[in-house]
C-alpha cells in the first residue's frame, strides 16, 4: 500500500467513526466489518475516539496491541486511519482516583463519572494524563503508513449541552483571560461586552473572587476555554511527520464568542 497523509491522499476521503474496541471479543465481526467497508467504498475511518479504558485499562499501564492489529487490517485493506485523542471519555480508574478531573456544574456540584466531555480542562491532572497517553499513541502510530492524521478531541463544548466546568480551577482561569483580555471596560472591542462584564472589568482585584464566573443570573461563561485551546495536540505534533490533524469543532473564537 503506498503511503499517504491528508494533504495527498488523491481521493475524497470517504468513511466515518468506527468503534471496534466495543466488541473486540468477536473477531468474526471485526472481518466482517472489513469487508461491509470494502462494499461501501470506505476508505478512511476514524479509531479510538472514547477508546481510553481499553488503551489504558489501569493507571500507566497501556495496551495498543488490539488497536495496532485492528490499523495493520485496515491498512491492508486499503482503508486508512485518522487516529483520535481519546479523551472523550475517562477511564473508571481516573475518575476515582482524581476527582478534580470531572467538570462541576454552575451550582457547584461535581459530577458524577460516566458521562462523556465530563473532563475539567483546567485540571492539572486530566492535561497531564492526556498528555501521557497522547504522546504514547504518538510515538507508536505516528509513523505507521496507514494512519494519515489525528482526530484531537472530539464535539468540544459538551456534545450538545453545557460542557464548561465550574470548579475553582475554572473559575481562576477565567477570571485571569478576562484580566488578560480586557484589562478594563475601555480596553473590551465591543460596546456590548463593555457593559455586561462591566462589573467585572471594575473588580478585577481581590474583589473578584467573590464574583461567580457563571450562575442563576444567566450570564454564560465557557471557563477556561482558551487554556483549552491546542492541548491534545502537543503530544501528538512530537510524535510523527503526519502533516494533517483534524479537528471538529473550533473551540477557541477570536473576541468575544463563547464569553456568554
Amino acid at each position: 500500500m503506498k503511503e499517504k497523509s491528508m494533504k495527498n491522499f488523491g481521493a475524497f476521503i470517504h468513511g466515518g467513526d468506527y468503534n471496534p474496541d466495543q466488541w473486540l471479543d468477536r473477531p468474526d465481526v471485526l472481518k466482517e466489518d472489513v469487508e461491509l467497508m470494502k462494499k461501501a467504498n470506505v476508505n478512511c475511518v476514524s479509531l479510538g475516539i472514547f477508546a481510553w479504558s481499553c488503551l489504558e485499562p489501569e493507571e500507566g499501564k497501556y495496551n495498543f496491541g488490539w488497536l495496532e492489529k485492528i490499523i495493520q487490517q485496515l491498512y491492508e485493506n486499503g482503508i486508512y486511519t485518522i487516529l483520535a485523542t481519546p479523551t472523550g471519555a475517562m477511564p473508571q480508574w481516573l475518575t476515582s482516583k482524581y476527582e478534580e478531573v470531572l467538570q462541576v456544574d454552575e451550582t457547584g456540584v461535581r459530577n458524577y463519572p460516566g458521562k462523556r466531555h465530563n473532563y475539567c480542562p483546567s485540571s492539572p491532572v486530566m492535561r497531564e494524563k492526556t498528555r501521557q497517553i497522547d504522546t504514547r499513541l504518538a510515538e507508536t502510530f505516528g509513523r505507521h503508513p496507514g494512519v494519515i492524521g489525528w482526530h484531537i478531541s472530539n464535539e468540544i463544548g459538551g456534545n450538545g449541552g453545557d460542557g464548561s466546568c465550574h470548579c475553582p480551577l475554572c473559575q481562576g482561569a477565567f477570571r485571569k483571560w478576562l484580566k488578560e483580555k480586557y484589562g478594563s471596560p475601555r480596553q473590551a472591542e465591543c460596546g456590548v461586552v463593555d457593559k455586561l462584564l462591566e462589573p467585572h472589568l471594575h473588580g478585577l482585584g481581590a474583589d473578584t473572587e467573590r464574583i461567580p464566573a457563571r450562575g442563576k443570573s444567566g450570564a454564560r461563561t465557557d471557563a477556561g476555554l482558551e487554556t483549552l485551546c491546542g492541548q491534545p495536540a502537543a503530544g501528538l505534533l512530537q510524535g510523527g511527520d503526519k502533516s494533517g490533524a483534524q479537528s471538529q469543532h473550533a473551540a477557541c473564537h477570536d473576541k468575544h464568542d463563547g464569553i456568554f
